[in-house]
């Protein structure tokens, strides 16, 4: 019998041409979204209002090296449906998440939290990765394309009488994919891709270059952006002993003051050090989810649209293979007469070219020409759209913090203007 532990505590912290192309039939690929406020119009758009996936109460099973977490994950079709209730763990998530760039060459699919090895059974840790993961549901579902996939609806509503079916079942899913046929693969992007775009460049290798400059220097800014967060983290810890030093200083003095008859005079410190030390906190929390945060989700994007151009390059490969094949039959066709069955394979290899070419157009024109300029355009408005809400708070924060020491500096100045009197 496996141990069941329940989460219950959280963490303190919470955490985008010359030639119309074609229009990818899904929207808001790179958007965070939450489930119930789709772009779509009309009957989508009323139907996705209706959805829901939520992931919540986080559980340790097993036990030794077999302990790991798992979340139950709440998904509802429509109003009209029942909720459905299922257990996944990390790496079902994983498993989603590589079907549906197997199947799905070229194209976005949104990047998961990198896996955690050592301290992933940690409280906070546990709080932190559940938020992440239902990010990645709430993107992967807000995509249509994605959205009445087999994968997608067997991650979330298929409940197997053990765990080693269910994985069964995904590898399975797998290998079908796996197999799937040059021309299956090209008649899904047919779909996708009503018509070619053969005359756009098809060269990837700036693109990656570009994007791959991009992975180091997000990395630094996520470091520097924790460096941050952990100074400011200091701070409030220094100021929690500053405000109760000075409280425990009121205190002693009390009694003299008390004497005196000033005692009145210093009532106010508690209540200055506590909201002093309320907007230090708030002030690390608004660095975290205002700059470390969203910077690191930005690496995470970055490094997914790699995996985009890694997948279309494989196609490249694949179509490079096919065209080298296809060319030798030029030469047999200039030396030697073809036995029937060349003539058949001859064909063949002909048409898995052509095949070959056309889903290259479709996965590179898709990669290009319409994910890339989307996903630039969403960085930037993005990163300007957090910014300013970094900047505002930060103002906030420092008025709040000016507005106290002021009163703090009039009441010393009235309690020295009150001791020269008497």
């Amino acid at each position: 019998m496996e141990a069941v532990e329940t989460i219950q505590e959280e963490d303190e912290f919470e955490e985008e041409d010359e030639q119309e192309v074609p229009e990818l039939k899904y929207d808001d690929i790179f958007e965070e979204g939450e489930l119930g406020s789709s772009e779509g119009s009309g009957d989508e758009k009323k139907s996705s209002s209706k959805q829901l996936i939520v992931l919540s109460s986080p559980m340790l099973v097993g036990t030794g090296i077999k302990k790991h977490t798992e979340y139950k994950v709440t998904s509802r079709h429509n109003s009209s449906a029942p909720e459905v209730d299922v257990h996944r763990r990390y790496k079902h998530f994983e498993w989603l998440q590589t079907i549906l760039r197997k199947k799905f060459p070229g194209i976005f699919v949104p990047p998961l939290p990198p896996k955690k090895r050592i301290g992933n059974t940690d409280v906070n840790f546990v709080h932190l990765r559940q938020r992440q993961l239902q990010r990645f549901l709430n993107r992967v579902f807000a995509i249509p394309l994605f959205r009445g996939e087999e994968s997608v609806s067997h991650f979330l509503t298929h409940t197997p009488s053990c765990v080693g079916l269910y994985d069964d079942i995904c590898n399975r899913m797998t290998k079908d994919v796996l197999a799937e046929t040059l021309q299956e693969t090209k008649q899904r992007y047919e779909k996708l891709f009503p018509s070619l775009a053969s005359q756009h460049s098809l060269d990837t290798a700036t693109t990656k270059a570009n994007v791959a400059a991009l992975v180091p220097k997000l990395q630094r800014l996520v470091t520097v952006a924790n460096a941050i967060v952990a100074d400011k983290c200091i701070a409030v810890d220094s100021s929690r002993c500053l405000g109760m030093a000075a409280i425990n200083l009121r205190r002693a003095a009390h009694p003299v003051a008390e004497m005196v008859g000033y005692s009145e005079l210093s009532a106010s410190d508690d209540d200055f050090w506590a909201n002093y030390l309320q907007s230090a906190k708030q002030e690390a929390v608004v660095f975290h989810q205002l700059l470390a945060a969203p910077f690191l989700v930005e690496l995470w994007d970055a490094q997914a649209f790699l995996q985009a151009i890694e997948t279309r390059d494989q196609v490249f490969k694949m179509t490079t293979h096919l065209c080298q094949e296809s060319a030798k039959w030029k030469q047999e066709d200039q030396h030697n007469d073809l036995t029937d069955q060349d003539k058949k394979q001859r064909e063949i290899d002909q048409q898995a070219e052509e095949d070959a070419k056309d889903l290259l157009y479709r996965v590179t024109t898709a990669l290009l020409h319409k994910q890339l300029p989307d996903f630039w355009r969403f960085r930037m408005a993005r990163f300007r759209s957090t910014m300013h809400a970094f900047a505002k708070e930060q103002l906030d924060n420092t008025k709040t913090l000016v507005d106290m020491w002021g009163e703090a500096v009039n009441n010393a100045k009235n309690v020295q203007v009150q001791i020269s009197r008497d």
